[in-house]
């Protein structure tokens, strides 16, 4: 294979697909550099030295004005003729940088694919199906939207990601309280590296925003499915190329993923429905060159409403669906693109490949929103994982995607969404059917052979 010929700069942040799926396929398109602007994992940073010739890790605490600065100077440094990032927390400093150093990348708009607020104002400017909204930016504005909007609604932060702070508001929420309850649960994500990296987004307001009259009615047969879904995608120099859908199982109360599934199982007319509104979302943004991954909610009567669109691939095990039912390989296609490459994109989004596949995020609760009847150590490391699927199935796990092996996870708790997580995994399966079931079967029973492994471990220290 031949060696690449350029240089790639990644921006490594919170969130994004595990660097062990990530490394090696930037590798493959060009000598792979980084630099890191959070906390990583001893793993992670193993990985890191592995498949990249150089890497930088400036301290950048308290000083979220100089990232940009700091992404120009080691693109200069290493001679990056490209920069790339995967996190939702980096996008706007990467599209800055990009544009100081003339290089493809998301363009000023990126800011409209970060606060939601900003994103909900264009898209009813274009006149696209989203939820009635309010900003708010103070306890009065929280007020205010009571009196404007149909209860119960949503509020969640405009520039935070993974449902972290997301709360329901009904006539009987104390609206002081719930202000400060989603504060520290910001200032814990904040704790955790979940936070902008950039002054380039105000991060200080909510959207309040009115809850989708969802439901799989008139669009899947099976009610195992969840009410919404996404379109993974490319916008390659202003042109939007929308690669394929991604389903989902049904969420943790009030909307925390637990999976996302491929194959779309939806009839061929309905994902081309999907795929129009996808279209009109992303160009109503205006952005550049980037990932995309937007999010719709179904309606009755074959309706559609658009929840939220990001200027990055999905995160996760989630971007490695593409790849492993369609062959298309979604990091592949944004490094050649960050480095002024013109890949070939399907003429029309993908709606049927081969096999199935899922990404499964763990969390102490069942597919039901039942909290796990008490706390549990996740010793993801002795569970045998073949003994929660079918053997048709396979589950593949990513060590840099999951908390450390032992770690002792709580019962689920509503709104903290991704600090509530444990980790994910990839399940692989022979058709849709066999994943469905076993994507069900493996979170289900999770619990108990958790519980089973500890049991086993206390009786053997007994000894």
């Amino acid at each position: 294979m031949a060696q690449p010929a350029s240089k790639l700069l990644f921006v490594v942040g919170a969130g994004g697909p595990p660097f062990e799926y990530a490394l090696p396929r930037l590798a493959r398109q060009a000598d792979l550099y980084a630099l890191v602007a959070t906390e990583v994992s001893k793993a992670q940073r193993d990985l890191l030295s592995q498949w990249c010739a150089g890497v930088a890790q400036p301290d950048l605490a308290g000083r979220p004005e100089s990232i940009v600065d700091e992404i120009v100077a080691a693109a200069r440094r290493f001679g990056a003729g490209g920069i790339i990032t995967f996190s939702e927390f980096a996008v706007i400093a990467v599209a800055q940088a990009c544009a100081r150093l003339g290089l493809p990348g998301p363009g000023p708009n990126a800011r409209l694919a970060r606060d939601k607020w900003l994103m909900r104002q264009r898209w009813s400017e274009a006149g696209l199906p989203e939820p009635r909204f309010a900003k708010v930016g103070s306890l009065a504005d929280l007020e205010a939207a009571t009196r404007t909007l149909a209860m119960p609604f949503l509020l969640k932060s405009a520039g935070r990601g993974g449902g972290i702070g997301q709360q329901v508001i009904d006539a009987t929420t104390v609206l002081p309280e719930v202000l400060k309850t989603i504060g520290a649960v910001l200032d814990q994500a904040a704790e955790h590296g979940i936070v902008e990296y950039s002054e380039g987004l105000d991060v200080g307001h909510w959207v309040a925003e009115e809850i989708i009259d969802s439901t799989t009615d008139s669009w899947y047969d099976d009610s195992r499915y969840g009410d919404f879904l996404s379109v993974e995608g490319i916008v390659a120099g202003g042109e939007y190329h929308p690669v394929c859908i991604t389903g989902r199982l049904p969420t943790l109360p009030p909307f925390a993923e637990i999976g996302a599934v491929s194959p779309c199982v939806l009839r061929e007319d309905l994902q081309r429905k999907i795929e129009d509104l996808a279209r009109a979302s992303v160009n109503a943004l205006g952005l550049e060159t980037c990932g995309t991954h937007t999010e719709f909610k179904l309606m009755s009567d074959e309706r559609l409403c658009l929840l939220e669109t990001a200027a990055r691939l999905g995160g996760s095990t989630a971007v490695a669906l593409a790849e492993v039912v369609f062959g298309i390989d979604l990091i592949g296609l944004q490094a050649s693109e960050a480095l002024g490459q013109h890949p070939s994109y399907p003429e029309r989004m993908l709606t049927s490949g081969t096999g199935a596949a899922a990404s499964l995020y763990l969390f102490a609760a069942s597919t039901a929103g039942q909290p796990w009847a008490a706390q549990t150590a996740f010793n993801w490391k002795q569970l045998d994982w073949t003994e929660l699927v079918s053997g048709a199935s396979r589950v593949e796990i990513l060590p840099s995607q999951m908390i450390p092996d032992g770690t002792v996870i709580t019962p689920y708790r509503p709104g903290s969404g991704a600090l509530n997580y444990a980790g994910s995994v990839l399940l692989h399966s022979p058709d849709a059917e066999t994943l469905l079931t076993d994507s069900y079967r493996l979170i289900n029973n999770l619990e108990a052979a958790l519980r089973t492994v500890e049991a086993a471990a206390n009786g053997n220290e007994g000894r």
